[in-house]
């Protein structure tokens, strides 16, 4: 298949998500938490982030209007904004992290593990905020909440069953 032979060829381990950056350029999260960019028109990767173990896989990928930023939710419950000009590959420093903020709840919230059942990432239409699920110790399921301009979380809402009483 076509990605069996892009796995060979370009990524070093499974891609988990995939989207479209815009009609030249994909963008793939991966199972050891890289995050990889191919324009098609080349047939060139840009690595956006290297394997994380500490966060988890890259669950979901979600680029944003602007076209040079990109949010990734890992595995572990932490969510990345990272600027795509800071990506390697592109003229930068050698070193320099394409992260901007790393979006993450409270350690005494966040059950690391329970979390790799908690999947998606969405911002509000003016990408100011950012919401993404995790599930706390308790294994109740949380949606928090960050500020994309500061990186600091906003606050966290339980998510309760409905009672039929």
């Amino acid at each position: 298949t076509p990605l069996t032979t892009l796995k060979g060829k370009y990524f070093t381990s499974d891609a988990l998500c995939v989207e479209y950056l815009n009609e030249n350029t994909i963008v793939f999260g991966h199972r050891n938490g890289s995050i990889t960019q191919l324009d098609v028109r080349s047939s060139s990767i840009q690595r956006i982030a290297h394997a994380d173990e500490k966060r988890g896989s890259s669950i979901n990928v979600l680029p944003l209007s602007c076209g040079s930023s990109l949010l990734a939710k890992k595995s572990f419950g932490v969510c990345q904004l990272f600027d795509l000009r800071k990506a390697e590959g592109a003229t930068t420093t050698k070193g320099s992290s394409s992260v901007v903020w790393d979006l993450k709840a409270p350690m005494e919230l966040v059950d690391p593990m329970l979390s790799t059942c908690c999947t998606g990432i969405a911002v509000d239409p003016l990408e100011k905020v950012v919401i993404s699920p995790f599930s706390d110790h308790h294994r109740v399921g949380h949606f928090a909440l960050w500020s994309l301009t500061t990186g600091q979380m906003i606050g966290s809402k339980p998510i309760r069953p409905k009672n039929n009483s």
